[in-house]
C-alpha cells in the first residue's frame, strides 16, 4: 500500500512529463511535415544533379542531391561526395539522415545536420532537418530559433509550420509551451495566432493565449490585429478597443466619425462592404457613397464601438442622392446578440445635408436583454417590400454623443 501511495504522489509530475512529451512529439510531427514538404520542393529543384544525357550516371554528389527526403546513401558514396566537394552540405545531410534512423534527436544527428548548416547557412533543407532533430530532442527553444532563420530564408515554409502549430493548440499548457518558445521571436507570433484563430476555442483558452502574447509581438501590426480580433471573439471588447488605440491620441466613441481615416483596420475602424445587397466606397467629395439595391439585406458600413450602459445619441449627417425612403437604415446593434438597440431609415428626398438623430439605450450587464458589452454602429440595406427599391446617399459624418447640447438642439432643428 505504501508503494502504491508513493506512486500516487508522483502522479502529477508524471502527468506533466507525459504532457510535455506529447506536446514535443506533436510539434515534431508538424515541423517534420513542413520539413518534408520543403525538402520535396528542393528534391524537385535538385533533380538536375542527376545524370545528363550520354553520361554513365550521376557523380557521388549528384546521387546525394537526387535523394528523396529523409533518405540516406552508402557510406562510400557519402565519403566520395565529401572528397569531391568538402564544402557541400549534402554529405552531412545524408549522414544525418542515417543517424536519424537510429536516434532522430540524438547528439550525433544534430551535430551532422549542424555541420551541413555551417557549410551552407542559406540552404533551406539542412536547417529544416536540424530543426526537426532538435524538436525530437525536446529542444523546442532551439528549434524555434532555427524556424526564425527559416522565416528569413523562406517565410512561407515557416508560416505553414507555425499555422499548424497554432491550429493544434487545445489547452493552456500547450499554449504556454508554444508562446514561451516564441517569446524571443516576435516576428513568428502572427502566423501562430493565425492558425489558432482558424479553430473554435472556449473563451478562457482564447484569453489565456492573448494574455500570453509579449509586448514585442504586440508591437507588430499583424500580431496586434489578430490579438484584437481574438479578444473580440472572446467578447473582451474593452480590452480589444484599448489595444486598437495604443499609440493614438484620446478619441471619442467612434474612430474617425468624419471618415477621414479609412485605413484603420476593422473592427474598430470603418469596414466597407460590397455585394448583392449594395455597395459602399469612399466618395471623391469626402465621406462614404452608399448604394442599397433593395434586393437582399446586408451591412454596407460598420464599426465596433464600446459604449457604457445607459442612454446615448447616434448622429448621422448625410446627403440624399435619390431612390426610395428607408432602404438604407442606420442602426446600433448589440455585438453579442445581434439585436438592434435602435434603428431608423434614411430619407431619400430633399437637397443638402440631413441629420438623423437616434436615441438608444445600452442595457446594463446581466440585464434580461442579455449581455451587450460591444455594439456595431452600422448602415444596412434592407428589403423594404415585395418590390425591389434602391436608395443612394453620401454619408458625411457618423458618430455617437457628438457636440454640445446647443449643437444637438440645432441639429434637431434640421431634423429628418
Amino acid at each position: 500500500m505504501m508503494a502504491y501511495n508513493r506512486r500516487i504522489r508522483r502522479g502529477p509530475g508524471l502527468a506533466n512529463r507525459v504532457w510535455q512529451q506529447r506536446g514535443a512529439l506533436l510539434t515534431a510531427a508538424l515541423l517534420g511535415a513542413a520539413a518534408l514538404l520543403a525538402a520535396s520542393a528542393r528534391f524537385s529543384a535538385s533533380a538536375a544533379g542527376g545524370s545528363a544525357g550520354g553520361l554513365p550516371g550521376p557523380s557521388a554528389l549528384g546521387q546525394l542531391r537526387s535523394l528523396a527526403p529523409g533518405q540516406t546513401a552508402p557510406p562510400g558514396v557519402i565519403a566520395a561526395a565529401l572528397a569531391s566537394d568538402p564544402l557541400a552540405p549534402e554529405p552531412f545531410v545524408a549522414a544525418g539522415n542515417a543517424a536519424a534512423l537510429r536516434n532522430p534527436g540524438g547528439r550525433q544527428t544534430r551535430a551532422l545536420y549542424g555541420e551541413a548548416v555551417r557549410r551552407d547557412p542559406h540552404e533551406l533543407l539542412p536547417r529544416l532537418a536540424l530543426l526537426q532533430s532538435q524538436v525530437h530532442a525536446g529542444r523546442i527553444g532551439a528549434a524555434i530559433g532555427q524556424l526564425s532563420v527559416v522565416w528569413r530564408i523562406e517565410n512561407g515554409v515557416a508560416a505553414e509550420v507555425l499555422t499548424r502549430l497554432g491550429a493544434t493548440t487545445d489547452s493552456a499548457p500547450h499554449a504556454d509551451l508554444a508562446l514561451g518558445a516564441l517569446a524571443s521571436h516576435p516576428e513568428l507570433v502572427a502566423s501562430y495566432l493565425n492558425g489558432f484563430s482558424t479553430v473554435t476555442h472556449p473563451q478562457p483558452l482564447i484569453m489565456h493565449v492573448v494574455n500570453g502574447v509579449t509586448p514585442g509581438a504586440l508591437a507588430i501590426p499583424d500580431a496586434r490585429n489578430l490579438v484584437i480580433a481574438l479578444r473580440v471573439t472572446a467578447r473582451d471588447y474593452a480590452g480589444a478597443r484599448a489595444l486598437s488605440r495604443t499609440g493614438r491620441a484620446s478619441e471619442g466613441a467612434v474612430h474617425s466619425p468624419d471618415f477621414a481615416d479609412l485605413a484603420a483596420p476593422p473592427p474598430f475602424g470603418w469596414q466597407l462592404a460590397t455585394g448583392e445587397f449594395g455597395a459602399a466606397e469612399a466618395s471623391p467629395q469626402g465621406g462614404i457613397d452608399l448604394a442599397a439595391y433593395g434586393r437582399a439585406p446586408g451591412v454596407l458600413l460598420r464599426q465596433l464601438v464600446v459604449l457604457t450602459p445607459g442612454p446615448h445619441r447616434v448622429t448621422l449627417r448625410y446627403e440624399p442622392q435619390g431612390g426610395a425612403d428607408g432602404v438604407l437604415v442606420a442602426r446600433l446593434v448589440c455585438a453579442d446578440t445581434g439585436n438592434a438597440l435602435g434603428k431608423q431609415g434614411l430619407r431619400a428626398g430633399g437637397e443638402g445635408l440631413r441629420v438623423l438623430n437616434l436615441e438608444v439605450t445600452v442595457p446594463p450587464a446581466g440585464a434580461m436583454a442579455g449581455a451587450c458589452g460591444g455594439q456595431y454602429l452600422d448602415i444596412a440595406s434592407v428589403v423594404p417590400g415585395e418590390m425591389a427599391a434602391e436608395q443612394e446617399v453620401r454619408a458625411v459624418r457618423y458618430g455617437i454623443d457628438e457636440g454640445t447640447r446647443h449643437e444637438r438642439a440645432r441639429n434637431e432643428g434640421i431634423g429628418q
